[in-house]
């Protein structure tokens, strides 16, 4: 719940908005993560793991398949505007790709392979996002 609870703020929200619009525009992904400045490390760090904490729940299996179409774009955005500078963050400290926010990686590749359907939010497991059996649109 306290992740939901993160999502809601509006420290969240310009985050995620200033990671995926402005921090390439702004800084040099050379300096990896850890040279970045302190708010826009801050930015990248908190959106970044956070979207891999759900990746995390997802493989513990404690979110199921549905969370994933719910946030793909969001998911795959974060990556992409974060992807170069966690790869220069690994080389300077001399990480493998197995580590570093591997999970958000994985995350978000298999985010951008979601059939169209699902990512429409249309459900392969039958289950669906409409209104319920019996209830009455206005």
């Amino acid at each position: 719940m306290q992740m939901l609870k993160e999502f809601r703020t509006v420290a969240f929200h310009d985050n995620y908005r200033y990671v995926t619009t402005q921090l390439q525009a702004e800084h040099d992904p050379k300096l990896g993560i850890s040279g970045l400045p302190d708010e826009a490390r801050r930015a990248v760090y908190d959106i970044g793991y956070f979207y891999q904490g759900f990746g995390m729940l997802r493989l513990m299996r404690v979110l199921d398949d549905q969370v994933l179409p719910t946030m793909q774009a969001r998911i795959v955005r974060t990556w992409e505007a974060i992807e170069p500078y966690v790869e220069r963050e690994r080389e300077l400290q001399g990480l493998s790709g197995l580590h570093f926010l591997r999970i958000l990686e994985e995350f978000a590749k298999e985010a951008k392979e979601l059939p169209p359907a699902v990512s429409r939010g249309e459900s392969t497991t039958g289950l669906t996002w409409g209104p319920r059996e019996g209830s009455t649109s206005s």
